[in-house]
């Protein structure tokens, strides 16, 4: 998956993959306090990488979910590599997400999304 984000209001922005009900591997380009990016499973961190995001700014995303690895780019850099031994979401949908991260307001922007099968 890869698109292009760029938050006006709010915190946090990103996306989520092979979601099944309630459950998916998430990934949130963080703002404000955390500048980063943070790949999870529910609560659980998997990974987490420096990524400076201020708002009004673009930034291109691109999630790679392969088997059981995980890849995480931020504008083009690996950020996160994480292999999942259990492979505990082999599939699922997808899902675009933003947070307010306490602000009470969040306006997110995304463009140029593109879904690929990666076999």
């Amino acid at each position: 998956m890869d698109f292009d984000v760029c938050g006006m209001r709010g915190a946090d922005k990103g996306a989520a993959v092979r979601i099944d009900g309630e459950e998916g591997i998430g990934v949130d380009l963080r703002g404000d306090g955390y500048d980063d990016v943070l790949l999870y499973r529910n609560d659980k961190e998997l990974g987490k990488s420096r990524a400076p995001n201020q708002n009004g700014h673009w930034h291109h995303l691109r999630i790679e979910a392969r088997g059981a690895r995980y890849r995480v780019y931020v504008n083009g850099r690996l950020k996160i590599n994480y292999d999942d031994q259990a492979n505990a979401r082999p599939a699922g949908r997808l899902a675009l997400a933003a947070y307010t991260g306490g602000k009470g307001e969040c306006e997110v922007l995304y463009d140029n999304v593109v879904v690929r099968s990666l076999h």
